[in-house]
């Protein structure tokens, strides 16, 4: 409810800021007077409003997602839930396929309007973050194409890049450079994949010398944002086709939020004997500071981590 309120205000401020700029296109001197006028309270509201949010709340922003990549560390650390457990049997369960009701389908189209026009006031406020993203994820990039693989002739860790949205060079930046450093100053085999197409992630997962796949993306519980149209739901993978190519783990490296339709995470499907407790919203900051701690905490997790000169 509260995004759903937060979505609206969104939508509205939105709105407001378009009509501004369309009236200025076609009446500078109008919308000159209203922004700089000194004797105008709305003109000077407006200014300082639009200075508060370009400026004073992305550094808040950037100050508080430095606090928080320490703060998800240590709760990793000392609490260590996102560790996976090993449990003695795995059932799937069967996919929700009853159509929903035309109240849901509205709450649902709701929603991604909120949500569309929250992202653009979250573009805004994380200014400062993504351009440190995209900086950071250019020289991350070319570190990787340098050391993309380490003998992927074996039985290798696969690390799957799929940037859907936004600046290619960001999605670099938040976990494939600290696993790329390691395995590669570490010789654990090793080989960085660029998916374009559902087909060549399904390939991924047919290859039995990936004995690992680390997920970096766009997506939910259930499902893979290949391309930014082109979406793998994992229970395609549920098949004998696939079942034959099972993995040694799955780290779903994206947002993990609930799918009715596909609720299994890929890690139920393709790894037996583990539990990898895929769940909940993720973010760029906190899936970097899960990487670091998988790297500093390696033998509590299943994996391949041995040497190979």
């Amino acid at each position: 409810m509260i995004k759903i309120i937060i979505g609206l205000i969104s939508l509205i401020y939105t709105s407001i800021m378009i009509i501004l700029y369309f009236i200025g296109h076609y009446n500078s001197n109008w919308i000159v007077n209203l922004f700089w006028s000194i004797d105008n309270p709305i003109g000077i509201f407006l200014i300082y409003t639009i200075f508060f949010i370009l400026f004073v709340i992305p550094f808040g922003i950037f100050i508080y997602l430095l606090i928080t990549w320490h703060v998800y560390y240590l709760w990793c650390e000392t609490t260590m839930i996102k560790c996976p457990v090993r449990i003695t049997s795995q059932n799937l369960s069967q996919r929700n396929m009853t159509p929903d009701s035309c109240c849901q389908k509205c709450r649902k189209t709701l929603r991604k309007i909120c949500r569309l026009f929250w992202g653009f006031i979250q573009g805004v406020g994380t200014y400062y973050p993504c351009y440190y993203m995209i900086f950071f994820g250019k020289r991350a990039k070319d570190y990787i194409d340098n050391h993309s693989e380490w003998h992927p002739e074996r039985l290798h860790n696969g690390i799957v890049i799929c940037p859907s949205r936004g600046s290619a060079e960001s999605y670099y930046s938040y976990g494939p450079d600290d696993l790329t450093e390691y395995f590669f100053t570490n010789h654990i085999p090793y080989k960085v994949y660029a998916c374009n197409t559902i087909d060549d992630f399904k390939s991924l997962v047919k290859n039995d010398q990936i004995g690992v796949l680390w997920l970096f993306g766009h997506g939910d519980i259930g499902s893979f944002r290949v391309t930014n149209k082109d979406v793998v739901n994992y229970y395609e993978f549920e098949t004998d086709e696939y079942q034959n190519h099972k993995k040694i783990a799955v780290y779903q490296l994206h947002c993990n939020l609930k799918n009715t339709e596909s609720p299994n995470p890929l890690s139920k499907i393709l790894v037996d004997g583990w539990d990898f407790q895929e769940k909940g919203k993720h973010y760029p900051w906190t899936i970097k500071a899960y990487i670091r701690y998988i790297i500093s905490h390696h033998t509590l997790f299943p994996g391949i981590w041995e040497s190979v000169n």
